[in-house]
């Protein structure tokens, strides 16, 4: 991670690779959900990068708050 932290927060690749490094480290569930939110707002103009992030959210809805989901689910 110690590459990316280098990056723009407002890139979405940063995100990317930071909930993917949570993800293989079990980070905690509060943290992830904050970096999922933050990738979701940067990527809602990319409209491939929406859908995946929408699948993902989907697969594991029980790993997120209702937030999470208002977020997700507004259009």
């Amino acid at each position: 991670m110690s590459s990316t932290e280098k990056k723009s927060v407002l890139d979405y690749l940063y995100w990317e690779f930071k909930m993917l490094h949570q993800i293989n480290n079990q980070s905690s569930k509060r943290e992830f959900e904050k970096n999922f939110i933050n990738l979701a707002i940067l990527s809602k103009n990319n409209e491939n990068k929406k859908k995946l992030i929408r699948l993902y959210y989907l697969r594991n809805v029980p790993r997120f708050s209702k937030e999470v989901a208002d977020i997700i689910t507004s259009k």
